[in-house]
């Protein structure tokens, strides 16, 4: 059985971006923080972590309503001589409305709780329906060098187990965009299994412009990740995709740190 785990440890990788591309193990610069972190000509830097910060309410009404915020930044620099500043906002809504008010599920012991992961807890099964579930991080970007900026949206659940699950990532600069999909099968194009039973693991990204894969991220296990960078890639796109790897090992880390 630790061989097939074993085997299913590498994400399915697009085979033209396999055979036209560089691959850069990903360092990690230190273990208190994630996101220090080193891959090729590319590191990390100055990482400042924010204050989290969340709140409930509506205790007393139907609707149960949760939402966090996260802050943080730090610096990416290359070879070449480039500092890129990151600043990165992290916002999460998620609400339900279970159809029932407080006083009901007081009396039946129907309750529905949200701990400090956003994992749904419920207790005798309501009928409920998701009003919110996202998580969306804004990261801004700045070159030091000549005061060029871009950005990335990233849109993600607050809980990945609950319906109406989606991802979305867009980066936007010089007037072009990229988009960015997760992988959630291994190189053998199958989802995570243990004896038959099947488990959703998210892998890793790919990157598309104009329909054609220029780059992908593995993230998990975190001991393998990896950036594979396409040949035909400037190197300002370059710079792009590698500012974005930081924020992108970030997001989710929980859900995947669980599995390694």
């Amino acid at each position: 059985m630790s061989t097939q785990i074993y085997g299913q440890k590498t994400m399915l990788l697009n085979e033209d971006l396999k055979n036209n591309s560089q691959e850069f193990p990903i360092k990690r610069k230190g273990l208190s923080n994630i996101i220090k972190i080193k891959f090729g000509p590319y590191s990390t830097d100055n990482v400042k972590l924010g204050i989290s910060t969340t709140q409930s309410g509506n205790l007393f009404k139907s609707d149960v309503k949760t939402s966090s915020k996260n802050n943080y930044s730090y610096s990416l620099i290359d070879e070449g001589g480039n500092t890129i500043n990151a600043e990165v906002t992290e916002k999460g809504e998620l609400e339900l409305d279970d159809k029932k008010s407080f006083f009901y599920r007081l009396v039946t012991n129907v309750d529905i709780q949200v701990n400090d992961n956003f994992n749904i807890h419920i207790g005798e099964i309501p009928t409920y329906e998701i009003v919110k579930n996202l998580n969306q991080t804004v990261a801004n970007f700045e070159n030091t060098n000549d005061n060029e900026g871009w950005q990335c949206i990233i849109v993600t659940p607050m809980d990945a187990g609950m319906e109406d699950y989606y991802f979305g990532g867009l980066i936007t600069y010089d007037n072009k965009e990229i988009s960015i999909l997760e992988v959630s099968k291994n190189e053998k194009n199958e989802t995570y299994s243990i004896l038959g039973i099947s488990f959703p693991i998210l892998y890793g990204y790919e990157f598309f412009q104009n329909g054609k894969i220029i780059a992908a991220l593995q993230n998990y296990p975190l001991n393998k990740q990896k950036v594979w960078l396409h040949h035909d890639l400037d190197e300002k796109s370059k710079l792009v995709i590698a500012s974005i790897i930081p924020v992108l090992i970030n997001t989710n880390i929980n859900n995947m740190s669980t599995l390694d």
